[in-house]
Parts: C-alpha cells; sequence; structure tokens
C-alpha cells in the first residue's frame, strides 16, 4: 500500500480496517457473565466462543477475555451442515466459520449448549467465578451424539433439563441428563406438514426463526403445524461449477397461498399428547410466547398487514381471545418490541402520532381486554427499538433516531411515572448498534460513524463505561487518505426533505469527474447514514481514482417518520425513481460533475432500483450495474410483496407499471447484470426473464452468474471477482471514456 492510497485488492478487504464485531452476545441469568463469538486470531477467521466474567468486591476490574471453546475440541475440520441448516443461514444471513449455535441453557448461570455438525455439546462453568486464573480456566464439554440430523431449532428447556429440536418435520425432546431419552412429541404425518419450523416467509420477511415455545416451567411447548400443501411448488436449479442440483421449494410468490399455520399445545406430563388445533383466525403468525406457565400469547397478522391482534390462549379450551388490536392503514412491521410489564400489562410500538412510540397498556381485571394506556417514550423522539427492558424497575433501553434520520442514539428510559427520566447513554452524533443483557445491566455498544471504523465498548445500564473491546486494526485506517465527504439535503418534488452523501474526488481527471450514484431505495434500509460501511473503503478507493460517490435516501427508505416510510406503498419502481432523479438534477448542478459520467450501482431492491433507472430512453445514466434485481414483482415472496404493493389480484395495473421485463426495449445505455445461480431469496428467474428480454429486443448488454451462489455472493474470491468486474466496468464506461 502506497503511503496514503489504497488498491482495489485492499479496498476489498474492508475488513482489514475494522476488527470483526462481537457476534451473539449472551449473558447468563444472573448478567454476571457475558458470552460472545469472535474470530480465535486475526488469521484465524474461525469462530470460538469467549467469555467476560463481571467481577465485583475487591476483586473488580477490567474483565479479561477468555476462550471457552475452541471450535477444534468439538471437531475436526469444518462444520458440517445439512443443505436444511445451510438454508436456515441464509435467511439469517449468517456466514460464518466455526461456532455459529449456541444458547445458555435455560435460568441457569452456568450451563450452555452448543449445536456443532449435527451433534450436540453440554458445556458447564463449574467454579468459574472462584476461578484463581481465568485464563488458565477449562470448562466441562460434554459431547452428545445426537442420531437424528439434521437438528433444527435446538432449544434448552428454562430448567436446563431437557432440550427440543425439529427432525424431518418433526419435533423432538431430548434429556440432557438421561441417556437414551430422546421422543418425537408431535409427529407429521406428510412432507408438506412440519411442527416446530418457521415457513419460508416468516423466516424471510417476519424475522421469526422458530416455531415452538418452552413454557416458563417446563412442561409444555407451544408449537406451530405448518402446512404447506396449497403453496406453490417451484422446481429451481441450483447450478454450480461441476453439477447441476434440481430443488423443490415451497415459494409463495405474490396472490399466490401462503402455508397454512396453526397451534398446539404439547404436555410433556403426558408423554407430549399433542392439545387439539388452535386457530391463528388472521393469515399470518409473528410473534408467539409465554406470559407465565399457563398463559400462552401470539400476534396473529391479516393478509393485508394492516392488522395486528395479540392474543393470550385458554389452555383449557385451546381457544384464544383478542386482548389488543393494533391497526395502521398502509401496513405494520413485525417487530420484537412488545413485552409483558407484570400480569396485566404490557408495551406496545406504535405510529399513531406520526413517528414510533412506545406504550404501556393497561388491561382489565379479567385481563380480557385494554383499559387505558400511555405513552412512556420521549416527546418528538422517534424509537427504532427497544433493546431491553427491566420490568421491575419499569426501565427500558431504547434506540432513538437522531441526526435527522442519519444517525442513532441509546436511551435509558424510566416510566414509574408519567413523568418520565430520560438519559442518553452514548454520544450525541454517530451511529450505534446494541447487544444488550435482558434486564439492561450491561450493553455492548458497536459505534462508528462515516469516517471512523467501529469501535466496541460495554457500558452499564446507568451508561457508565465497564472496558473498552481492544482494536487491532483502526490505526492502519486512520493512515488512508480520505474523502472529503458532504451531508446534503435536496427537495422531493412534492418538497418533502431528501437527505444524501456526497463524497468528493481526491484528483480530477480532465475538467469535470465522473460521479457514482449507489442505490438501495426500498423499505426498511438507509444508505446515507453516519455510520461505517462495509464499503466504506471502496468509496474511498473510487474517489482517490477520481470518482464522486453519492447516495440518497429516497421516500420510503427508513429512519423518517411514518408519512415518509409510507410514501413508497403502491408506488415501487415510481416513487424511488423520481426522488433518485431529483437527485441527479442537483448532481448536475455542480461545476465539477460530469453529466454524461453519471453511472448508478444497487444490489437487490437496489438491483430493481438501478434497472428501472436504467430501461429509460431518457435515464441521466451513463451506465449502471444491477446486481441480483428483482424484475417482476409477482415472482417475489407475499409477505413483502403485498405489504407495500396489494395483491396483484386487486392492483394488477400497479404491478404492470412495476413491471421490468417489459421494459427491455427501452434501454440505450450500458447495463451490467450480475445474479447468483444459486439464489433463493431474487430467484434467478428474475434476471433470466430481463436478460431474455433484452436479447429479444436485441439490446446488447453485460452479465455474469455465479455458480453455486445465493443472494449475498459469498466467498472471498467471488466477491472479489464480483467487485473488480464492477469497478472495471465502470471504468470502461465512465472513467476511460473521458
Amino acid at each position: 500500500m502506497t503511503k496514503g492510497q489504497l488498491s482495489l485488492d485492499e479496498a476489498l478487504g474492508g475488513r482489514f480496517f475494522a476488527s470483526p464485531k462481537l457476534n451473539h452476545v449472551r449473558f447468563n441469568h444472573d448478567e454476571s457473565v457475558m458470552t460472545y463469538l469472535a474470530p480465535l486470531s486475526d488469521e484465524d477467521p474461525r469462530q470460538a466462543l469467549w467469555a467476560f466474567v463481571f467481577v465485583e468486591g475487591e476483586n473488580q476490574g477490567l474483565p479479561i477475555p477468555i476462550v471457552l471453546v475452541n471450535p477444534e475440541q468439538l471437531a475436526s475440520g469444518e462444520e458440517s451442515l445439512s443443505e436444511a441448516e445451510r438454508m436456515q443461514r441464509e435467511r439469517k444471513r449468517v456466514h460464518v466459520q466455526g461456532i455459529y449455535n449456541y444458547q445458555w441453557c435455560g435460568d441457569s448461570n452456568d450451563t450452555l449448549l452448543i449445536q456443532y455438525s449435527g451433534d450436540f455439546y453440554h458445556v458447564t462453568l463449574r467454579e468459574l467465578k472462584k476461578a484463581k486464573s481465568l485464563k488458565e480456566y477449562v470448562p466441562h464439554v460434554r459431547h452428545i451424539a445426537n442420531q437424528l440430523k439434521p437438528a433444527l431449532n435446538l432449544q434448552c428447556s428454562p430448567d436446563a433439563q431437557k432440550a427440543a429440536f425439529v427432525h424431518n418435520n418433526n419435533l423432538v425432546v431430548m434429556s440432557l441428563t438421561e441417556k437414551n431419552d430422546t421422543r418425537i412429541v408431535a409427529q407429521s404425518q406428510s412432507p408438506e406438514v412440519s411442527y416446530g419450523l418457521a415457513e419460508f416467509v416468516a423466516q424471510e420477511e417476519m424475522g421469526r426463526y422458530k416455531g415452538f415455545w418452552w413454557s416458563p416451567d417446563s412442561t409444555r411447548i407451544l408449537v406451530s403445524r405448518v402446512d404447506e400443501s396449497k403453496v406453490p411448488l417451484k422446481t429451481r436449479a441450483m447450478i454450480y461449477a461441476d453439477a447441476t442440483k434440481m430443488i423443490e421449494q415451497r415459494y409463495p410468490s405474490a396472490g399466490s397461498p401462503n402455508a397454512n399455520v396453526q397451534m398446539h399445545l404439547v404436555d410433556l406430563r403426558q408423554r407430549g399428547k399433542l392439545s387439539k388445533t388452535i386457530a391463528l383466525e388472521d393469515e399470518y403468525l409473528l410473534r408467539a410466547g409465554w406470559r407465565d406457565a399457563e398463559t400462552p400469547w401470539l400476534q396473529t397478522q391479516n393478509r393485508n398487514q394492516t392488522r395486528v391482534r395479540l392474543k393470550t390462549i385458554d389452555l383449557g379450551r385451546a381457544t384464544t381471545y383478542t386482548i389488543f388490536e393494533d391497526r395502521d392503514d398502509a401496513w405494520i412491521d413485525a417487530h420484537n418490541d412488545f413485552a409483558w410489564v407484570g400480569m396485566d400489562s404490557f408495551v406496545w410500538p406504535d405510529e399513531k402520532d406520526g413517528y414510533r412510540r412506545i406504550r404501556l397498556h393497561q388491561m382489565n381485571n379479567a385481563r380480557t381486554k385494554v383499559v387505558k394506556s400511555r405513552v412512556i417514550s420521549p416527546d418528538t423522539r422517534h424509537i427504532e427499538s427497544v433493546v431491553a427492558h427491566d420490568r421491575e424497575n419499569k426501565v427500558l433501553y431504547g434506540v432513538a433516531v437522531t441526526e435527522g434520520g442519519q444517525g442513532r442514539q441509546l436511551l435509558r428510559i424510566a416510566y414509574s411515572t408519567p413523568d418520565l427520566k430520560v438519559k442518553t447513554l452514548s454520544a450525541q452524533e454517530g451511529w450505534i448498534d446494541v447487544q444488550a443483557s435482558k434486564k439492561g445491566r450491561a450493553f455492548v455498544l458497536h459505534r462508528s460513524s462515516l469516517l471512523n471504523p467501529p469501535l466496541e465498548s460495554v457500558i452499564e445500564g446507568d451508561g457508565g463505561i465497564l472496558f473498552e473491546i481492544p482494536k487491532q486494526k483502526t490505526s492502519e485506517w486512520s493512515e488512508i487518505q480520505k474523502a472529503q465527504i458532504e451531508r446534503i439535503e435536496i427537495k422531493a418534488d412534492d418538497g418533502t426533505p431528501l437527505r444524501g452523501l456526497l463524497y468528493k474526488p481526491q484528483i480530477q481527471r480532465g475538467a469535470k469527474s465522473p460521479i457514482l450514484v449507489y442505490v438501495y431505495g426500498g423499505p426498511h434500509a438507509q444508505v446515507a447514514r453516519n455510520a461505517w460501511h462495509r464499503m466504506q473503503p471502496l468509496w474511498t478507493y473510487l474517489t482517490q481514482q477520481g470518482y464522486g460517490v453519492f447516495m440518497l435516501d429516497n421516500r420510503g427508505s427508513a429512519g423518517r417518520d411514518r408519512k415518509f416510510t409510507r410514501s413508497i406503498k403502491y408506488g415501487f419502481g415510481d416513487v424511488e425513481v423520481r426522488d433518485q432523479l431529483q437527485g441527479v438534477q442537483w448532481l448536475q448542478s455542480q461545476d465539477w460533475v460530469d453529466d454524461n459520467r453519471i453511472g448508478v450501482f444497487g444490489w437487490s431492491y437496489g438491483g430493481y432500483l438501478t434497472s428501472a433507472l436504467m430501461l429509460n430512453e431518457e435515464t441521466p445514466f451513463a451506465a449502471g450495474v444491477a446486481v441480483a434485481p428483482v424484475t417482476d414483482w409477482k415472482l417475489y415472496d407475499t409477505h413483502y410483496t403485498e405489504r407495500y404493493m396489494g395483491n396483484p389480484s386487486e392492483r394488477a395495473k400497479i404491478y404492470a407499471a412495476s413491471n421490468l421485463v417489459g421494459r427491455a426495449s427501452r434501454l440505450n445505455k450500458p447495463l451490467f447484470l450480475i445474479h447468483g445461480m444459486a439464489d433463493d431469496n431474487v430467484l434467478f428467474e428474475h434476471t433470466l426473464k430481463l436478460t431474455y428480454a433484452l436479447q429479444e429486443a436485441q439490446k446488447p448488454f453485460d452479465f455474469m452468474a455465479y455458480p453455486g451462489r445465493a443472494h449475498g455472493l459469498r466467498g472471498e474470491n467471488t466477491h472479489k471477482h464480483v467487485f473488480n468486474s464492477i469497478v472495471n466496468f465502470l471504468n470502461r464506461h465512465l472513467l476511460e471514456s473521458n
């Protein structure tokens, strides 16, 4: 690396400048031990299970990170995954080596369970806090051979005596203390029916990855029964370099039938007797759990996604009671911010005041309906998520939106009285991601800003810093010559403020400079954040080569008020296109920007937006790169697409207007299409339909397909090839064309 300058290889290895963050942070029951996953070293990327022990009293001091379990202790070689396990991880966007699946067992303070290569490992931390030398401490690890592979959704019971998992669509319970005590407690009689698994759209779109829930006393399990027999069966080719696998997948595309989800109760005291069916009475199951040992609860949603109901289940009658209903004319997002405060009250977020607030709802004595409510988040503060909740002391911890939507901040909110006591626990500017203990005793703050790679600290519930996590790589980034970045604000065609970022070129090639517009544009995401982005080294490299880089959050993006985010309803391919074109007009007004050398690049929804911008005879863009683009929304899944577009049987004109395949004849500038041939999210079919239409219209274009790769095009060599190809394409059409 030339002093201050980046090579493309260095830019593509962006992790070189930012140490990996602590993953899957968990705390034991009394929150005295924090465990997490992190690489063994900078040279060894395999994840090990690490721990910090919080020691109080005379020995209190800086906790020492210790390796509890090394993957080599579990099995030799790389972890072996079944296809079902691999696809579950794809749903979670997880691509790691080493240990991934671990958990504290119930309410225990010293027992963990790890799943690795299909087997289980029971880890006991005997005398951990009394150990004379934590660095030399060795936990007791017991191997539990599992004959029922694959085992999905492994969960310990709250009493740490048992574990449950799903094998071949059946729910299985296994003793952790007795040998040869494993039995099926909910058995499927059909390949289309499963017990305890979350259906595709629940995992992909709702953030729900499991389908069963232990009761607090470990005697019952609430389990979902999923019948996919009416869901269309897609046969898709997973094309690898040396083979092609034909995969049959139940995929509910927009307008088609969803899986039928019903609930049952398994009573382990009666050898796993299955209750009669408990009907949802709604299309979707969003969340489920237990208020107490006698009261399961459900969150259900109608197909239009304009109503969510909170229900409790009467165990004796196997019926449900709706105790609360939330409505929104556009849609209601699935969330994890609901929590019981006591037997007769709970917290719930809504956007009834135009931005996201948290309310405390009080039920009547019979606990059958809500009788009063009050707001327990500060006025004018948009609370994006609740990360911890100390119910006993009535304190919640929420992430609030700052900097006009471009920053995030952690708040401590005490709500025991109507006079809220609010304390800010993180910096006024910048971005944070938070991993917290349940009650808020400790938090891992992952904080960054535009030009500052992430730093991590562990803080107490009152905001005091316990310790900083050592980072090895940020100093290398400080030596890099960086671009000048401007935060900009322009107006949409209806006057709505749109916020963006402009990276100015560090050198000028010719009288004016080319510029790359990076887009996403879809709901629940932002590109113009005051945060470190994994693409930051690449943007810096491009500015050193003479490019400007621009990104704009159009209407429909996250981090703003309800009116802004709901602007995209029934508007895919319209409102976001108009806003991005407003951004281009602003760029063209800058005296250093070459109007004839403006490019656009996006991935997934950004690939759709890029394609929509390019398939226009009057496009202002000189070239575009679309990775894994949606091209026909009727091919995408029900829960995502219908939330924003409605049902195609009722909104046929909207779907036709958003379809890109029919616009193929309008292409008159260079377009580069990229797709993974094993993508099960945005199916490869999307790009194939567009490429066929372009060929039929006699339109030249560039195309790259990646055998065996899914939506994220993972793998170090694949990642480098993708971006080398993109940069070469941009150079040909934007830089070298000067």
